[in-house]
């Protein structure tokens, strides 16, 4: 058997007990949430704005977890809406055994959400998606 000391020598260091990385940058985490009556969306887009503005040269910043999804996932939305749109026409078309008839009820629905917005709007009933996109 050999003493340890013979194949190392210990020597005192000092750093940091560990390095968190992201994309195999050196980072750091910064976790935070939107004020009352403000999404996910317009608290991103002044994390951005602000970055762009204070982060000095070779400084950069990526979202992470559900925020990057969100991100990524934005242009994403419409084509995932027409698809669905054409699935319901296609269950509609085989339940009513007909292809005009589903279009009575898919062009009912922009009447109806229409109408679901003038009465929220007349009463005040005050509503994120609304206000979203409004």
């Amino acid at each position: 058997m050999a003493p340890i000391t013979e194949f190392i020598t210990l020597t005192n260091t000092y750093g940091p007990e560990s390095i968190s990385r992201f994309n195999l940058f050196t980072s750091m985490s910064v976790n935070g949430s939107p004020n009352k009556g403000f999404g996910s969306g317009e608290a991103m887009k002044a994390i951005q704005d602000v970055a762009a503005q204070t982060l000095p040269m070779g400084y950069g910043y990526e979202f992470s977890g559900i925020s990057r999804e969100e991100q990524s996932s934005g242009s994403q939305a419409v084509y995932v809406f027409i698809l669905s749109l054409l699935f319901i026409y296609f269950l509609l078309s085989a339940l009513y055994e007909s292809y005009l008839l589903p279009f009575a009820v898919l062009l009912s629905l922009p009447v109806g959400l229409t109408g679901t917005y003038v009465f929220a709007k007349i009463f005040g009933i005050d509503n994120i998606f609304i206000r979203r996109f409004h």
